[in-house]
């Protein structure tokens, strides 16, 4: 026979202890009558929380208690981690300062009996003859305490504010299940002069990277998938230049930052309006610098493929799924994945705006569209609806009355899978690891799972305490602040009472800022090459070029002729001569992406610029842009005045044919060989390294001629007419 589900655990517990002898209860601790009515001392009708410390584990619970204003009092008892659900209660009683009580229809007759001090009741629970301590706290309390220690916050916020350059923050802190502080401070619209609420809608960033892992946890938990899973098996679309990580690499592994591929990111940020399989293909043109599993290196092309196989999964897309598995039972009906755009009255909704401070005043910037790589960075939410998503995290994955997932796959995901390979630099901050969707440290003794989020015009803070039951998320519309991490960690060294360090000092000053720039700005000239002069006229680095990867680049003469102008995108930067064959971003305010960035020009061996080199990702080779050629001179119209026979001497005749929009070339009737364009009207033989054709083109009318190039000399062909 199945013993209930507490008794189960007790039976455990003490088959541990073998040497321990059973005994029948002593008559201290023996349960009181049921229903009794007594005279009662002190007053403890409500809700508690509490444990059981039996061997090897504690036995959390929550205890009802009530009396009918006739003496007689009553109670239920809850142990989640038994199953156990409003367990009645018997023989409730209060003595003094004792209270003692029975649970019901349980094999072993377990009752507890504690001494009561204040909103704190300490003592003992017997069962089959067994005692184990135990201790409860009255709900509610431990929360009151946290929400005292957080007087005078938002005084402390507001200066804060100011000295950061931070517009507004939207903060919310869940302690002991409750939300003691849900609010917005500053202003979510400058120019409108809109404060900040609970409410208002900021973009978290990478803090969405846990709502993806919390994802294919949950498809874990319904048997759908398991951690192990081959994402090929799920993606057959998923290519990488590493073979063995492509055929071997795991869906967790998609979650650790382990692929063996650096961050690539502006192969992403440059295309905002790629599709997830756009860029899933762009994969396999990413030079990995690590073996898989080698070692950690933050990665946001991977967090996007585990959307993709949560959509392969599932049947529906990454958004829809999180809405149903997360958005809609946890009560977040304005959390959501939209971009906004510019012809939507960002006033009419609660939402805050995306800022950058530029040294002197605010600039409103844009939004992103990181649909694409919406699983790594697209979620926008506010303090007041976060704070259900707390709630559920340092709940065991339970929600009101519904589990969305089991405490063990939720610690699972709280669990170090990745070491960061760092040593320490201070004893208050020790990383621990990487989890799947969460940083993990020790933060003054306390364990600390926490991820942050930053995108245009926002940074972002999600901070879980899981053993302290303590959860912060901090959400700033300013660009790349470090505020939200500073002030979670002031936030939770007030609610634990721990000794705080002063967080929120002011950051440098703009003086002490451009004094390091300029310290700066004189080390970088040592590594430039003074006296150089570019080899060539501007224009004969104009042009298209383009990566598998990372898309095109346009390069064009400025209006002044005098420097280049390159176009990502919509977006236009200048470029200045920096010596030889290579140019930088010019200006005061280049792109992150191309600030000190080298952009070489590099030359074949008959000089012709064929590439432009970058060196984006720092980590591996320099990212080369083959030159494209001018599609302006490739249309059938213009081919076909290409089209005929050359020849070449007595003995050799060359024949031009078309088809579609590629040239062949033939020679007395043999195989038909491809011409690749290159520039102007030169084309390259593909199947002949160092054989090129360039045709003579006047202004109107066929081609009168042709040079064909070889190694070692060029001849030049005379059209034969038909």
């Amino acid at each position: 026979m199945l013993l209930p589900p507490i008794a189960t655990a007790v039976a455990l517990a003490c088959a541990v202890q073998s040497t321990a002898p059973t005994q029948a209860p002593d008559s201290t601790t023996e349960a009181p009558p049921k229903d009794a009515a007594v005279t009662t001392d002190w007053n403890v009708a409500g809700s508690w929380s509490g444990a059981i410390s039996v061997p090897g584990q504690k036995l959390e619970f929550q205890l009802d208690l009530s009396e009918d204003g006739e003496g007689v009092w009553s109670g239920a008892v809850s142990i989640p981690s038994q199953g156990a659900v409003d367990l009645q209660l018997s023989g409730v009683a209060v003595e003094g300062n004792t209270v003692r009580f029975a649970i019901t229809e349980i094999p072993g007759e377990p009752s507890f009996e504690g001494t009561i001090q204040g909103d704190t009741v300490a003592g003992q629970f017997t069962q089959n003859g067994m005692s184990f301590p135990f201790s409860m706290n009255r709900a509610g309390v431990d929360a009151a305490r946290a929400g005292q220690a957080l007087e005078g916050i938002g005084d402390i916020i507001d200066a804060a504010l100011a000295a950061h350059h931070v517009p507004s923050v939207g903060v919310c802190v869940v302690y002991k299940g409750e939300v003691i502080l849900a609010d917005g401070f500053g202003h979510r619209h400058l120019e409108g002069q809109l404060e900040a609420t609970g409410d208002t809608l900021y973009s978290i960033g990478s803090s969405t990277k846990a709502f993806t892992a919390f994802a294919m946890a949950t498809l874990v938990s319904e048997g759908k998938l398991e951690w192990d899973t081959l994402v090929k098996d799920v993606l057959p679309s998923f290519d990488l230049a590493d073979e063995y990580a492509e055929d071997h690499m795991t869906v967790q592994d998609l979650l650790t930052h382990r692929s063996g591929l650096p961050r690539h990111d502006l192969v992403w940020y440059s295309s905002p309006d790629a599709t997830r399989p756009e860029l899933l293909s762009a994969m396999e043109h990413m030079e990995p610098n690590a073996r898989l599993g080698e070692r950690f290196q933050y990665q946001n092309f991977m967090y996007m493929t585990a959307g993709m196989v949560v959509e392969a999964i599932s049947g529906e897309s990454w958004e829809s799924f999180i809405s149903q598995k997360v958005l809609e039972p946890l009560e977040m009906p304005t959390t959501n994945f939209l971009v906004p755009t510019s012809d939507v009255d960002l006033t009419a909704v609660d939402a805050a705006l995306p800022y950058a401070w530029d040294g002197d005043q605010f600039e409103l910037d844009d939004f992103y569209n990181i649909t694409a790589m919406g699983p790594a960075g697209s979620i926008r939410s506010s303090a007041n609806e976060m704070g259900h998503w707390l709630q559920l995290l340092l709940a065991g994955g339970e929600y009101g009355e519904s589990t969305l997932l089991p405490e063990d796959e939720l610690r699972y995901l709280m669990s170090s899978h990745s070491s960061l390979g760092a040593f320490p630099t201070e004893t208050n901050q020790v990383m621990v690891g990487y989890g799947l969707g969460w940083f993990l440290e020790s933060y003054k003794g306390h364990y600390l799972a926490q991820h942050g989020g930053n995108i245009n015009g926002f940074s972002a803070m999600v901070a879980l305490f899981p053993l302290d039951d303590l959860g912060i998320a901090v959400f700033a519309n300013a660009n790349s602040t470090s505020l939200p991490d500073k002030l979670t960690r002031v936030l939770a060294d007030r609610v634990l009472m721990l000794e705080t360090d002063d967080w929120l000092a002011a950051p440098k000053s703009d003086e002490d800022e451009e004094d390091d720039q300029e310290g700066d700005e004189d080390s970088e000239e040592t590594g430039r090459v003074l006296g150089t002069k570019p080899a060539r006229a501007m224009a004969a680095y104009a042009g298209e070029y383009a990566h598998p990867a990372y898309g095109s680049v346009t390069v064009t003469v400025n209006a002044d002729e005098d420097g280049l102008t390159v176009t990502v995108g919509e977006e236009k930067w200048e470029l200045a001569h920096w010596h030889y064959e290579v140019f930088r971003a010019a200006g005061e305010d280049p792109p992150v992406s191309l600030d000190d960035v080298d952009l070489h020009f590099r030359a074949n061996a008959q000089g012709r610029i064929v590439a432009l080199e970058a060196q984006l990702e720092p980590s591996v080779d320099p990212i080369s842009f083959e030159r494209q050629p001018d599609q302006a001179l490739l249309t059938p119209e213009r081919l076909d005045r290409l089209v005929g026979s050359y020849k070449v001497n007595a003995q050799i005749t060359l024949k031009i044919t078309r088809r579609a929009q590629t040239l062949m070339v033939s020679q007395n009737g043999g195989p038909s060989l491809t011409l690749v364009p290159v520039e102007g009207t030169r084309f390259e033989i593909e199947e002949m390294a160092g054989f090129a054709l360039e045709f003579e083109l006047p202004a109107s009318g066929p081609a009168p001629s042709m040079r064909a190039f070889e190694p070692g000399g060029s001849t030049v062909c005379e059209r034969i007419e038909p």
